[in-house]
């Protein structure tokens, strides 16, 4: 009973890690679109 709700606890902690990982990545990505579009149309400066 106990190993099973530990294995429970385990996988829904991988699953919640792999998940903020996920959504790390594709934030950073976006924000970096952001940034170069914002760095060439509004200042019109190189990134």
């Amino acid at each position: 009973m106990l190993s099973e709700i530990f294995d429970v606890i385990l996988k829904s902690v991988f699953v919640v890690g792999l998940l903020k990982k996920y959504f790390y990545i594709s934030f950073v990505r976006i924000f970096k679109v952001i940034g170069l579009y914002f760095c060439k149309y509004e200042y019109g400066i190189c990134c």
